[in-house]
């Protein structure tokens, strides 16, 4: 059991760029633009031409967030499962494995449990954090815009 842990902490720290790195990089930049939005101006047309609550207003952005996540998480565990067991071979990451005592079944069991379990969580996270960064944004925007 501790080396299929093993196993799958190597995939986390093999991928933890596409994963963990590019999702946090791309919340700030949320935040960053929502910041810039809020204090530009640009927010007012939004929020009168939506007319709604903050609450139905909350509810459409951030579905359109959340979809925009899931997409990037299609899109991404699409070319990780592609390449997954491709790129040990090409970079002869396999020969190290294969010097300790694991089938390839578990290997390959390892890269399907971690794109199953540990990356849908990390982007998982992300879509929170965006979530709770939207809270806060459609709760100031009316105070700081005047509408």
């Amino acid at each position: 059991m501790r080396s299929f842990i093993g196993l799958i902490r190597r995939e986390y720290l093999e991928h933890r760029v596409i994963f963990l790195y590019v999702p946090l990089v791309l919340v700030l930049l949320f935040a960053a633009s929502a910041v810039t939005a809020l204090f530009s101006g640009n927010v007012r047309a939004v929020l009168r031409i939506s007319a709604g609550t903050p609450a139905n207003i909350y509810n459409g952005l951030y579905f359109g967030l959340a979809t925009l996540w899931w997409l990037y998480l299609a899109a991404m565990l699409f070319f990780y499962f592609a390449d997954a067991y491709n790129s040990d071979t090409r970079n002869n990451a396999m020969l190290f494995w294969k010097s300790m005592p694991q089938t390839d079944f578990k290997i390959l069991m390892s890269k399907f449990a971690a794109g199953l379990t540990i990356f849908p969580l990390l982007v998982f996270i992300a879509c929170l954090v965006c979530g709770l960064l939207l809270v806060g944004f459609v709760l100031l925007a009316p105070g700081i815009m005047g509408v």
